[in-house]
């Protein structure tokens, strides 16, 4: 219980310093939902975020240096997300279908579905009408397969440990390897 003396002489039934202007407002207990609180639903801050997400972050979101910013439940992934660029330093194991094209340069491809890829300069794939057009750049470079090649036409190639295709710079072949014991089988259909 709280008590206040010396108050003021009040002026009228409203004024704070009032008897029966505070003891409305203690009595009452105060508002305990917020949807009596007035103003909650102005939308007059156009800096926050709106719960029913009907309005969107503009400008940039920049970690500093050695933080990253989570959104959303550890165990959730998002449904979309729209980028010119992500800059991945971690291996990602699931589906990212590229639309436009990827490039990738002075890095590893690693289990693209079931291919291995090891490329000494890069790679660039994009879209042409229907046709997704690749093109290797610069010198050598190895593609190693750890289960199956599926062509464009459904043409699958069985690839076993030890063969792996290459590209020969000198001759700008590629070149079917074969160890020893190990077969190729070229199935059409």
């Amino acid at each position: 219980m709280m008590k206040i003396t010396d108050l003021p002489e009040p002026t009228n039934d409203y004024d704070a310093a009032n008897k029966k202007y505070v003891d409305d407002a203690v009595g009452s207990g105060g508002v305990t939902d917020h949807g009596e609180l007035t103003g909650l639903g102005d939308d007059d801050h156009t800096q926050y975020l709106l719960a029913d997400g009907s309005r969107f972050v503009s400008g940039s979101l920049l970690p500093s240096s050695n933080e990253s910013y989570n959104f959303g439940a550890s165990n959730m992934r998002w449904y979309k997300l729209y980028s010119k660029s992500v800059d991945v330093d971690f291996v990602i194991t699931d589906s990212i279908n590229v639309n436009s094209g990827i490039y990738v340069t002075g890095h590893e491809i690693k289990y693209i579905t079931t291919l291995k890829s090891y490329l000494n300069s890069g790679i660039t794939c994009f879209s042409s009408g229907d046709a997704h057009i690749c093109s290797l750049a610069g010198s050598d470079f190895s593609i190693y397969c750890l289960r199956d090649i599926l062509m464009k036409d459904d043409t699958k190639i069985d690839m076993y440990d030890d063969c792996y295709i290459q590209k020969n710079s000198s001759t700008n072949d590629l070149e079917l390897h074969v160890a020893s014991g190990c077969k190729v089988k070229i199935v059409v259909g």
